[in-house]
């Protein structure tokens, strides 16, 4: 159990080719892999496909938002989400392969205010409104529900506001303001 007295969620099973893992049990904190044996400078112990991932807006022009390739030296062989302006694909596969995902932040990224932030803060914007829309949509699909469990997925955030600077927690409410204004938008559609 967590301090809060919910539940804490469990490693699944470490498949058998993961043989420098396993799983540890940590006090107050739930669990997590460890290593099993040496590990040899280099070695590959888990390879997954990212939940979330942005460019930085120095390379956006410069790199596939889906694949992170360069993108072709030709603007006219360059894919751009013609909805929030933010991602570039370099093919139609890379552009497929994002639809499922960016057709549900895509609105929100649009109206993601990074004017107000300084582009560390946009960047860590950009990513949260990607990860808050990718876990509303798992839920609403298990519970059969609308985008409406965004402010849902917001309150069941762990907070360690209290070990924070309030110069930290001032940048991060701005942050916060700006995704927020930025999701409402799937609320209401």
């Amino acid at each position: 159990m967590a301090s809060d007295g919910e539940a804490v969620p469990t490693v699944e099973e470490i498949p058998a080719e993961l043989d420098a893992v396993e799983v540890a049990s940590f006090a107050g904190r739930g669990q997590g892999m460890v290593a099993s044996r040496d590990i040899v400078a280099g070695e590959a112990l888990v390879s997954e496909t990212a939940l979330a991932s942005i460019v930085f807006d120095e390379w956006g022009a410069l790199v596939c938002h889906q694949c992170f390739a360069a993108l072709p030296i030709s603007r006219d062989t360059q894919l751009p989400c013609g909805g929030c302006l933010l991602v570039v694909y370099c093919s139609e596969k890379c552009q497929a392969a994002a639809a499922p995902f960016h057709h549900s932040e895509c609105a929100a990224l649009a109206r993601l205010d990074t004017d107000i932030l300084n582009p560390a803060e946009a960047s860590t914007a950009q990513l949260f409104v990607k990860l808050l829309c990718r876990r509303a949509d798992e839920l609403a699909d298990a519970a059969g529900r609308g985008i409406s469990i965004v402010q849902e997925c917001l309150d069941a955030l762990v907070t360690n506001e209290e070990a924070m600077s309030e110069e930290r927690l001032t940048e991060l409410e701005m942050v916060a303001e700006a995704v927020l204004e930025a999701v409402s938008a799937l609320e209401s559609s």
